[in-house]
């Protein structure tokens, strides 16, 4: 296991099982637009679906209901986590983090077992960083994208615990720089 994997799962560790829940259903709101900037670029998967899965656990986590019946759900979560095989993107990647964070989610409020929800402070992480490598080395954003996408990324930019993470790996980065 990685540093930064082992950071996030031992602040999540420091949480009990449902404030592990809130905190990353934030995660998972804060991730929605990059899945919703896909789906209006591409027309691919279900927007909706992802919507509905999150207020579905919003009530969850406001009312305690069981949502054992939401269990049929969670398979088509599954299948709209797209990947690079399915829809040729550049905007793919932030998709998959999007949407396999939600599909987590789901997942530890139906079974009870919170084991994966250390992956989504990881998938906000990466998708911080990748759009960071994509702003500095790569052209694929013409202006109007680059502000919507800008705007998108901004509301995942002010939750303090991704920002702990980017801070957390720009220093392992560092160190990793300073052993060559």
């Amino acid at each position: 296991m990685d540093n930064n994997k082992f950071i996030s799962k031992i602040e999540l560790n420091n949480l009990n099982n449902f404030q592990q829940i809130i905190l990353c259903y934030l995660f998972c709101i804060k991730m929605l637009p990059q899945y919703e900037f896909f789906y209006k670029k591409t027309n691919w998967g279900d927007l909706m679906l992802l919507k509905n899965t999150l207020e579905t656990v919003r009530n969850y986590i406001l009312n305690q209901e069981n949502i054992n019946n939401f269990q049929a759900k969670l398979k088509e979560v599954y299948n709209i986590i797209p990947n690079s095989d399915l829809v040729q993107s550049d905007y793919t990647l932030y998709a998959y983090n999007s949407s396999a964070s939600i599909y987590y989610l789901a997942n530890a409020v139906v079974s009870g077992k919170n084991e994966n929800l250390f992956y989504i402070p990881q998938l906000s992480m990466e998708s911080a960083f990748l759009f960071t490598q994509d702003l500095m080395f790569n052209s694929i954003y013409d202006n109007r994208e680059l502000n919507d996408f800008r705007s998108a990324r901004i509301k995942i930019s002010d939750n303090n615990l991704a920002n702990k993470e980017i801070e957390c790996f720009q220093f392992n980065e560092l160190i990793d720089l300073s052993l060559v």
